[in-house]
């Protein structure tokens, strides 16, 4: 599935869960997240739903709220809300 640029700056940003933190940015027309020091390509498989890595290492959901703007991503056991402003 393609994902189109519109799109995919919905899901750019910095997610916080504690100290846990995952940045989703875009490189050479491709979604990334960012967790440490790993840069995973992010695969679309459905709506607001991306495999993990090249080899499908995990599934990753972006939820919006009532008005369609993204603000948690859920993997695994974590769920990560957006922040505006990342330190």
């Amino acid at each position: 599935m393609t994902v189109r640029e519109e799109e995919m700056a919905r899901y750019i940003g910095v997610y916080l869960n504690g100290e846990q933190r995952w940045e989703v940015q875009t490189k050479e027309g491709k979604l990334f997240l960012k967790h440490q020091d790993a840069l995973m390509t992010l695969t679309k498989i459905g709506d607001s739903r991306f495999s993990i890595g090249d080899l499908g290492g995990g599934a990753l959901l972006f939820v919006p709220d009532e008005s369609g703007t993204i603000q948690y991503l859920h993997l695994g056991l974590y769920a990560a809300q957006r922040v505006i402003n990342p330190k």
